[in-house]
C-alpha cells in the first residue's frame, strides 16, 4: 500500500517559497537577460508552474479548502498583474493567475458535482466545458489548467 502523502505547514511554505523564488528567477531572465544569457534562469523558472498548481491540488483535496476562496484573490491579482505583465513580456495572453483561476474553477465544480442533481449538474458540466474551451487562451494552455486538477484528482483518491 502506498503511504498517503501528507505535507506539514512549514513543509507547504518551503514548496510555495520555492516556487515564488523560481518564478522570479524565471521573470528576471525573460526580462533582464538577452534569450541566449536568460536560458538557465528561465530553466530554474519551469518549476514554478508544477509547484503552485500542486498546492493549489494538495490545498483542496487533503486540507479540504473550498476552490471557490482562490477565486476572488486569483482574479484581483490577475487584474493587478495584466498590465505590467504586458509590459515586461510584450503580450496580453492571459497569464499563470489567469490559468490558476480557471482551475481554481474547475475544482469549484467538479468538488460539487456529486451533490448537485438534475440541471443544477448539466449547468456544472456546461460550465467546465467553458474553463475547457477558455483554457486554450491562457498561459500553459488547456494541460496548464488540467494539471491542478488531475493532481487534485490522484490526491482525493483514499
Amino acid at each position: 500500500m502506498v503511504a498517503r502523502l501528507t505535507l506539514g505547514s512549514g513543509q507547504q511554505e518551503v514548496v510555495r517559497w520555492t516556487a515564488i523564488v523560481t518564478m522570479v528567477v524565471d521573470h528576471v531572465g525573460a526580462v533582464l537577460l538577452e534569450p541566449s544569457a536568460a536560458l538557465p534562469l528561465r530553466a530554474v523558472g519551469r518549476v514554478a508552474w508544477p509547484l503552485f498548481a500542486f498546492l493549489l491540488a494538495y490545498n483542496v483535496a487533503r486540507r479540504g479548502v473550498d476552490p471557490v476562496r482562490y477565486l476572488r484573490p486569483l482574479a484581483l491579482w490577475y487584474a493587478l498583474s495584466v498590465l505590467p505583465y504586458a509590459l515586461a513580456f510584450g503580450t496580453f495572453r492571459p497569464n499563470i493567475l489567469a490559468t490558476l483561476f480557471l482551475a481554481a474553477g474547475a475544482l469549484a465544480l467538479l468538488t460539487r458535482s456529486g451533490q448537485l442533481s438534475g440541471w443544477r449538474q448539466a449547468l456544472a458540466a456546461l460550465g467546465l466545458l467553458a474553463v475547457l474551451l477558455a483554457s486554450v487562451r491562457v498561459e500553459y494552455g488547456t494541460p496548464g489548467v488540467l494539471l491542478p486538477v488531475c493532481t487534485w484528482w490522484a490526491l482525493a483518491r483514499p
